[in-house]
């Protein structure tokens, strides 16, 4: 794997590995793309499946990452 962050810095605060595909499994993942807004203690707040169009972010992702901020998160 290739160290591309010098030319194209990760955008995101944190970004999770999971090499052996059990965590992907107890999350309930199936399919890409996947989105998950996570709170700061690791609860899942919201998932989206599917592409993210305005519709999943005005019902769904939106509201979710309000309410993370708004616990501190």
């Amino acid at each position: 794997m290739c160290d591309r962050t010098s030319t194209h810095p990760v955008p995101y605060a944190a970004i999770g590995l999971d090499p052996t595909g059990r965590e992907a499994i107890d999350w309930g993942v199936y399919g890409v793309p996947e989105t998950f807004v996570i709170d700061r203690d690791g609860h899942i707040l919201f998932k989206q499946v599917g592409p993210i169009d305005d519709k999943a972010l005005s019902t769904g992702i939106g509201p979710a990452l309000d309410k993370a901020l708004a616990a501190g998160g």
